[in-house]
């Protein structure tokens, strides 16, 4: 197995954002970034000994801060938690209200920034 860093853009803080690389013997490889731990990358061989990307995905880093979730891992909870409200053993708990008045993906702070 192989596997690869490289710096992948800058995020508007002066945060760097890296680019893994793993290829396995097969020379299956998948590439992720560790902004949002995105899968931005997965190579694999067709029936015809072809090797092509199979993901939809984006060249740089500008296209990932643009479009919310694509290629995300999504969390701490995926979908929509109604009005931002639930309760566990009694206790109601409020979370950030980020899309209309529902909590979305692990809201404002999820796992995808």
């Amino acid at each position: 197995m192989d596997i690869k860093i490289e710096n992948f853009g800058t995020l508007p803080s002066g945060e760097i954002v890296k680019k893994f690389e793993i290829t396995n013997k097969n020379n299956m490889k998948i590439s992720l970034i560790n902004y949002g731990a995105a899968l931005i990358g997965l190579i694999c061989q067709d029936k015809f000994g072809k090797f092509d990307d199979i993901l939809l995905g984006f060249d740089d880093l500008e296209g990932y801060l643009n479009y919310n979730y694509f290629g995300s891992t999504i969390g701490r909870f995926a979908n929509r938690i109604c009005k931002g409200r639930f309760k566990i053993d009694g206790n109601e708990y409020q979370l950030a209200q980020n899309r209309d008045e529902n909590h979305l993906h692990g809201g404002y702070v999820g796992f995808d920034k």
